[in-house]
């Protein structure tokens, strides 16, 4: 299908689905025509009962598509209404995946998410008052979800915003349009910003508003906003909200403060930042990160059965407890995997004293340094 319909403008071919798009009418009609004309060529046929013509709205690959941009499908939203509550892990799973097509319109979905999909990996079923409301909750995002994504533009500047933490990963990529006026977060209602923006006009600087006049030559206003050296200048009741978001994975009080200055700035924004993980229960649980251990660069050797590696792998319940000495060459990666019923180091001695007769002794014997591996004998 993509061969044959290679070179004709305004269409998506998946699979046997075709979407064809215009700006006008007639255009799409001509697009339609063609379109038809080349499956005719190719001995290909259409069922006529599954084709849409002429509409500024259509379902695609699970996704509501007008002159927007996409939109969840209605269809997937009746669907999440009827979800009942999960009696067993396969119903639990079956509704967390519908939920995670849907989830690039719904931010923070991962929040709530997370401990519903601990269930499905978990060794008990566990579904009590809990699990409803994380239930509940995300099917009320879902279902009062009305976010568009907009259509991708090759001539538009193109932002990647990547963020982490230990429940997802996220992702979004930002165009903003020539002919979109940026959107003023909260500046517009915060009347110190406004008095500050109209003294960098005017040159006059009440003083009430001196912390900000010794940095008039940094300050300057672009698209509505207040701007300090490339920084958006944050409004007050937006503080709260953007030390949340920057404090998202738990970073370090460096970290945290080196993030926020990279892309904003208000005044005491240092202290909050203090404050805010001086008053975060996690941070104060965990601490500081210990320090790991830088790891070393591990070179083949020259020659096969110079060193090799071992540990055990297991013990595999379904097989009666039986674990599984894996022994490694480092050049040649060659495995000898024994099973063993025991790991003592007198059963281990045994089968490498077996091993070593027959493949001769190494040079260096790689472990983790269980006790196993690490004791007198």
């Amino acid at each position: 299908m993509s061969r044959i319909l290679e070179g004709v403008e305004n269409i998506i071919v998946y699979i046997d689905d075709i979407l064809m798009f215009a700006e006008t009418l007639e255009d799409l009609h001509k697009t339609v025509s063609k379109v038809l004309e080349i499956l005719k060529e190719n001995n290909l046929t259409i069922n006529t009962n599954k084709c849409e013509f002429d509409k500024t709205r259509i379902s695609f690959l699970g996704h509501e598509l007008d002159e927007n941009g996409f939109n969840i499908d209605e269809a997937k939203i009746k669907d999440i209404r009827r979800f009942r509550p999960s009696s067993t892990v396969s119903e639990l799973r079956s509704f967390l995946s519908l939920a995670s097509f849907i989830s690039p319109y719904i931010q923070g979905i991962a929040d709530t998410a997370s401990p519903l999909w601990a269930i499905t990996s978990s060794n008990a079923w566990v579904w009590a008052s809990e699990q409803q409301n994380d239930f509940d909750k995300l099917k009320e995002q879902i279902v009062n979800c009305r976010t568009s994504l907009g259509y991708f533009t090759e001539d538009q500047k193109t932002i990647i915003y990547t963020d982490a933490s230990p429940n997802a990963l996220g992702a979004v990529l930002v165009q903003q349009g020539n002919n979109q006026p940026p959107r003023v977060i909260a500046t517009e209602a915060d009347q110190q910003l406004q008095d500050v923006m109209h003294a960098l006009e005017t040159g006059v600087w009440p003083m009430d508003l001196r912390n900000f006049e010794i940095l008039s030559g940094e300050l300057s206003m672009r698209d509505g906003l207040l701007v300090k050296t490339g920084c958006a200048v944050i409004p007050e009741n937006l503080w709260k909200k953007t030390l949340s978001i920057a404090h998202e994975g738990h970073p370090s009080t460096a970290k945290f403060k080196n993030i926020l200055r990279q892309r904003v700035w208000w005044p005491g924004m240092s202290k909050a930042a203090e404050a805010w993980i001086n008053s975060c229960s996690v941070c104060t649980t965990n601490g500081k990160p210990e320090k790991l251990t830088p790891m070393d660069r591990v070179f083949a050797p020259k020659s096969a059965w110079e060193t090799i590696a071992v540990d055990f792998n297991g013990p595999y319940s379904k097989f009666d407890g039986v674990s599984i000495l894996v022994i490694v060459d480092y050049r040649s990666r060659y495995i000898i995997a024994k099973p063993v019923r025991s790991t003592s180091f007198e059963n281990t001695r045994k089968i490498l004293d077996m091993v070593f007769d027959k493949e001769g002794f190494p040079e260096c014997i790689k472990s983790d340094n269980g006790p196993l591996f690490n004791g007198e004998e």
